[in-house]
Order: C-alpha cells, then structure tokens, then sequence
C-alpha cells in the first residue's frame, strides 16, 4: 500500500513539475523489484504522461517500460495510434510499442496504421513493428498488398521475416509495376531454396530496370553455390541466359554476371570471361572485375587465359593478377602460376622497374612457393631497395623451409 501510495505521489508530482526522468526511475524500479505491491491503473498513468510530455530519449527510455505493463497497455496505445489529432511523435512511439507486444491486438492496430497514415515515417515504424511478429503477421502483411498504397510498405515487413511463409506471396510480387517492389522481393527470396524461385529470376534477367536484373543476377549465382554440393546446376544451361548480361548497358549488372558465371567453373564459362576481357571495348572496371572471377574460378582453363591476359591488358589489370595470385587457395594450380608469372617477369622485365609490381610479384611467388622463382629472388636480395632486399629474403627462407 505504501508503494502504491508513493507511486501515485510521484506520478501526480510529475505532471505538476514535469520531472520526467526521475518519475521514468521510479516506474522502472517498481515494475522490476516490486511488481506485486504495484498499482497498475497508476504506472499505466505515468508512463502515458511520459510518453505525452517528455522529451524524445525520455520517450525513448520509457518504451521499455510498456512490456512491462503488460497487456493492458495495448487499447491505448491504440488510441494513441490511430488519433490524428496526437502529435505525430507520439504516435510513432506507441507503434514502436506495440511492435514488442506479441498479441493479435497489436498487429490488427499496426496493420490498419499502415494502411491508413499517411505518415511515412508512421508506416515505416508499423511495417517494422508488424516484421517483429514472424509467422503471426504474414497473413495481415499478405492482404495489405493487394492494396496500391500500403503494397511497398508490406512487402518491406515481409521481407524481414524469414519464413519459408512468405516465399509465395513475394513470387506474386516479382512482376510488379513497381520496380523497387521487384528489386526487393527478388533481394529476399535469395535467401531461400524453392524450386519455382529460379524461373522467376531466370525472367527478371530481362527486366526494363538495372537493380532488379542485378539482383536476379546475383540471386541466380547465390544458388549456383548453394547447389553445388548438393545438387549441381551445370546442365541447366545457365550460362546462356547469363551471356547476356556481360554486355548489358549497366556495368554493374555487367559485373555481377561475371562473378555469377565464375561460379560455373566450367571451361564454357572461362572461355566466355576471357572472351569478353581481351575485348577492346570492355571497360576498364568490368576488365578488373572479369579478371577476379576467372582467378576465382581456380581452373587451369581460368588461370591459362589470365596468362594470355598479361599480353594484352594495361597496368591496372596486370597488377590485379598480380596480386590475385598470392590469394589461391588450389594447390594444384601453384606451380602453374609460379611458373606463368616466371615467364612474364623474363619477357617484360620493364613492367617490373616501379616498387608496386616487384612487391606484388614477390608476395606471389612467397605464397605460390616454387622453385622457378629461387633465381629472380636471389637478384631481388641485391636490389637498390631495402623493402624489395628485405622481401626477397623473406620469400627465400619461406620456399626454402617448405
């Protein structure tokens, strides 16, 4: 009794002073140390109050304490909610309240927020707060997209909730007029392993919009990993509706196509890489990004055509191979390597003049250790650089220990 008497106390001291925050200590110790002795229908006012008069980290200390209230909190919040002449601010914080409540109330309220305001910012807080209840929103979210104005908004919330649940209704979405829609819906059903997701990004490939056939492109070089060891995707004829995209007129599409199709790692798929690379309209950054997918392809097919590449690409690009080869990981594919870059140290010496090379081509053969290159390291140990000296050391001692 004495508790609920000082509670109401301080509640009604706090509306008159406004001292929000030693009212928000007081809430908080009660409900956590003394639930028993608390008057609800009092901490229910004094949490309100705060929410109504306090400043935004007040506001934000106190929606902590709504949980704690219980279920008796969620009709007026509701009101809080859905009552236009509030302050907007408030209604923001009683939808992120009512985001932590799992209680069909709760998502009924956020859902007729999201398709009623006209508050962005309201509808991005209900969307998050309806992704909070997993399986228990699907359906409301699901129904909200039938609608124009709330479609964007519910398929954001069901995109956050990763349920093999919502895999059929973002199908439904991957033609929508909307193309942020589509980008978003292909984005997620990446995540998922469902025979009918493969046709439909096999589609988005000829989407009018760049971000949605990069994102189908992605999603259909995510699943070439995933099934690689479990069931493998060589013989359904991806790489002729990858081919495509190499030469689409976004080069960031371009390049996700490249990194898709390194996944293949087939001589089919090298062949078509390379081809592209030694193009001479093939701009410089699609160059660099072709050159990682065929090193990261780790073939001997990949790896040959890199070495024809050393003839034909500017710096940039020769450097890149340079430093992609300290970085495999095949060991099969080390003396092939060792003895390419051998081979391209004595016939363009030159190339090898400036620091930034020498160095790179060093770090390659310390981790390729081969024999080939025990000569050049052995002239490396008397260049006019101390870094190269020290380097060349360092690579001597790791090939001779090996």
């Amino acid at each position: 009794m004495k508790l609920e008497q000082g509670l109401e106390m301080q509640v009604q001291q706090a509306m008159e002073t406004r001292d929000w925050t030693t009212l928000l200590r007081s809430l908080h110790s009660s409900l956590l140390q003394s639930p028993s002795e608390v008057n609800w229908d009092v901490a229910m006012e004094g949490a309100l109050a705060i929410l109504q008069g306090g400043d935004f980290q007040q506001r934000w200390d106190c929606v902590k304490l709504f949980p704690l209230l219980g279920e008796g909190a969620i009709a007026p919040l509701m009101e809080i909610l859905h009552n236009e002449n509030i302050p907007i601010e408030q209604r923001w914080f009683a939808g992120r309240i009512l985001g932590k409540f799992q209680h069909p109330q709760a998502i009924t309220a956020l859902a007729t927020c999201l398709q009623t305001t006209e508050d962005e910012e309201l509808g991005d807080i209900a969307a998050t707060g309806l992704s909070n209840f997993g399986p228990g929103a699907i359906s409301e979210l699901v129904q909200l997209l039938d609608a124009p104005e709330t479609r964007f908004a519910a398929t954001r919330a069901l995109c956050q909730i990763h349920r093999p649940e919502i895999v059929t209704p973002l199908l439904s979405l991957v033609g929508d007029d909307n193309p942020e829609i589509r980008q978003l819906a292909i984005a997620t059903l990446s995540n998922f392993r469902d025979s009918r997701i493969l046709p439909a990004f096999l589609t988005a490939l000829s989407d009018h919009h760049a971000a949605v056939r990069k994102e189908a492109v992605a999603g259909i070089g995510g699943r070439i990993t995933f099934n690689k060891t479990l069931n493998p995707l060589p013989h359904l004829h991806l790489l002729p509706h990858l081919k495509p995209l190499l030469y689409d007129f976004n080069l960031e599409v371009c390049q996700q196509a490249a990194l898709a199709i390194s996944r293949i790692k087939t001589p089919d798929a090298a062949n078509l890489l390379f081809h592209v690379l030694q193009s001479p309209t093939t701009p410089q950054p699609l160059q660099l990004q072709l050159i990682r997918a065929l090193a990261w392809m780790e073939t001997p097919t990949s790896w040959s055509h890199l070495q024809h590449s050393l003839t034909l690409l500017p710096p940039p690009c020769l450097d890149e191979i340079l430093r992609l080869s300290s970085q495999i990981t095949n060991p099969n594919l080390y003396q092939q390597v060792a003895q390419m870059l051998w081979h391209f140290y004595r016939t363009q010496p030159q190339y090898f003049a400036p620091l930034p090379p020498k160095q790179l081509l060093i770090q390659a053969w310390s981790h390729l250790e081969d024999n080939c290159a025990l000569e050049a390291l052995q002239g490396f140990t008397e260049d006019d650089d101390p870094r190269i000296r020290l380097q060349a050391i360092a690579a001597l001692k790791i090939i001779g220990n090996r």
